[in-house]
């Protein structure tokens, strides 16, 4: 077990940037003396219970607040005349967060304060949900069996749900991918081998026309760019195409502390180039 009032050290990497140039942290990570901090990847999170019904316009924000520097980190950030229509409880909240993988050492926090869209004037709108959730990161120093949690905040008009896992000492990934022969329509998932929920990064479905229909060629628009990956584990991108070719392809990256890597997938008349960029969330010392 890591001694919890042991020093934090390493190399802090935001918004997918690579470490910058701290070859000591890097080395003492291979040779065991630091490890990377444990994370957590979000899945969804959802209204499954609403007493003003369905369907429902939503806005508002869905933040994180971590280890590293308790600053806002948004999964969820929509101003009233940008809202999701809900359709029902068993669709999630668009999330397009968090850009930076998440510290988990004493806990995660979770802030939700979401409001419901009511005719044309604000000050008929009602709040829907607004609150805390906590995800306690003391139980996973030692645990090694990680599960798809769910909490629950319960507040007058509704019951929010938010899906996560913990990755055990986990590095960032970041995820770019350009479409270099056809055209694609259809959906991108991250998942991991160990946890095999599912983290949305494109759905054609749910993007503007000007994004997914911009030719045969080019950067496709991310919902999500980063996803945490334990080192014992396997980053794995599924690929499905949509419409009236349908196809479905998989690929997989071993991750690593730095470095980056690229790889071409093919779904269907499809071919896309996948690149990723690692790098440390956060490193503990451990004695």
């Amino acid at each position: 077990m890591r001694d919890t009032d042991a020093p934090i050290h390493g190399t802090v990497c935001k918004n997918g940037q690579k470490p910058s140039g701290d070859d000591d942290s890097l080395e003492d990570v291979s040779q065991g003396r630091f490890v990377p901090c444990n994370s957590a990847n979000v899945f969804s999170v959802k209204i499954v219970d609403s007493n003003v019904g369905f369907p429902i316009q939503v806005y508002g924000t869905v933040i994180a607040r971590d280890s590293l520097d308790l600053k806002c980190v948004y999964l969820f950030n929509r101003r009233r005349d940008d809202c999701q229509l809900v359709l029902s409880k068993d669709e999630s909240l668009i999330l397009t967060g968090p850009k930076r993988g998440l510290a988990l050492i004493d806990g995660i926090y979770f802030e939700v304060n979401l409001k419901v869209k009511c005719g044309g004037r604000k000050h008929k709108d009602k709040q829907l949900s607004k609150g805390f959730l906590g995800l306690d990161g003391v139980p996973y120093i030692s645990q090694d069996e990680i599960e798809v949690q769910r909490y629950a905040l319960d507040t007058m008009l509704s019951q929010v749900v938010l899906t996560c896992a913990v990755d055990k000492n986990a590095v960032e990934a970041t995820i770019a991918i350009e479409v270099i022969q056809g055209k694609f329509y259809g959906e991108i998932n991250a998942c991991t081998t160990g946890i095999r929920d599912s983290i949305v990064l494109h759905d054609s479905k749910i993007m503007t026309a000007d994004s997914t229909d911009n030719g045969t060629k080019g950067a496709i628009p991310l919902l999500r760019h980063v996803v945490s990956v334990g080192l014992k584990e396997k980053l794995i991108l599924t690929v499905a195409r949509t419409g009236a070719c349908k196809a479905k392809s998989a690929i997989k990256f071993t991750p690593r502390v730095n470095g980056g890597d690229e790889k071409e997938i093919t779904c269907g008349f499809i071919k896309m180039r996948v690149k990723v960029i690692w790098s440390i969330i956060l490193c503990l010392h451990i004695d």
